[in-house]
């Protein structure tokens, strides 16, 4: 269900206001990233401070950062069908894939996620990327978009780092990771992680992987010790956590692989052989585009689907 609140600066009577914040300042690459709309819990954990009467913005803006208030706005209350898709497909065998509200063991609030229910299981969405579906969605975002997710749930997107963390640390649960990919010439690709696991953003949202298996091979560890991304932070075109002090590439020199390389947020190393995200090759040509790059062939990919699955620990 969903009620409505007028929205109105911080102070005002009546009921109580709302405001949408940017996620960022329109500086960034000259373009506007979008307002923010604040999906609420009905026990309202995730309203800061002072509940629905404060003002409610992802971060506090800036003095010199504009606030605009629409009027009216929905808050939409989320009621939770399960802590992620492997646990709403134990409890619904038969349960058709689609958008489900979950809420991961230790997470405040529910959100909102895309189940792919197989007959293995249930499998949680993390992020997916088709070339060939329309106008493709960009990539190229700061940490806060990466933060909290973007785009459109049934299409290309990005959960967000949050909600992904929140999924693979839940106690007594092990997690999963299966990677499709799709090349150029229709062939499909998969490497599967018995383990994944995404930390806090205390500690940069770091990677942990478990035992690889499939036949795209294992991008994320690459040829050697500098190519492993395990044990990384994400890093974005604002935040750089990658281990390029600085890279070299033949003649080029550079300090931030996000930055300076692939224009989006990922686990980045030196810069490493994997990267999901990054603009299409025939944009930024095959070194610094999007690729999964375990040996010496690098196919051209056109889509990709990350997904989670999620066990008792020690049942995978």
């Amino acid at each position: 269900m969903s009620v409505t609140h007028l929205c109105g600066p911080p102070g005002a009577r009546g009921p109580a206001p709302l405001c949408l914040c940017p996620t960022k300042s329109g500086e960034t690459h000259g373009r506007e990233l979008g307002w923010t709309v604040f999906f609420l819990s009905r026990s309202m954990a995730a309203c800061p401070v002072l509940g629905l009467a404060a003002l409610l913005c992802l971060s506090a803006p800036q003095a010199s950062s504009v606030v605009q208030y629409r009027r009216p706005v929905h808050v939409v209350l989320l009621e939770p069908q399960g802590r992620d898709c492997s646990h709403i497909w134990l409890q619904r065998p038969r349960a058709p894939s689609g958008v489900y509200t979950v809420r991961p063991e230790g997470a405040s609030t529910p959100f909102e996620v895309l189940c792919d229910m197989r007959p293995d299981g249930g499998w949680t969405v993390i992020q997916s990327r088709d070339q060939g579906q329309g106008t493709p969605l960009d990539f190229e975002r700061c940490w806060q978009e990466y933060k909290q997710g973007f785009g459109d749930l049934r299409g290309d997107h990005w959960l967000g780092l949050d909600h992904i963390s929140s999924l693979t640390s839940q106690p007594g649960l092990r997690s999963e990771l299966r990677v499709d990919l799709l090349d150029a010439d229709n062939h499909t690709l998969q490497a599967h992680y018995d383990d994944f696991r995404v930390g806090r953003e205390e500690q940069f949202y770091p990677l942990t992987l478990g035992r690889y298996s499939g036949n795209a091979g294992d991008a994320f560890r690459g040829l050697g010790h500098t190519d492993n991304q395990e044990g990384c932070g994400f890093s974005t075109l604002d935040r750089d956590h990658d281990r390029c002090s600085p890279c070299v590439d033949g003649a080029q020199t550079f300090t931030s692989c996000s930055h300076d390389r692939s224009g989006a947020g990922w686990w980045y190393s030196t810069c490493g052989r994997a990267d999901l995200n990054g603009l299409w090759p025939e944009q930024a040509g095959a070194a610094s585009g999007m690729r999964w790059a375990a040996g010496d062939h690098q196919p051209a990919l056109r889509a990709s689907v990350l997904r989670v699955h999620t066990t008792a620990s020690g049942k995978v």
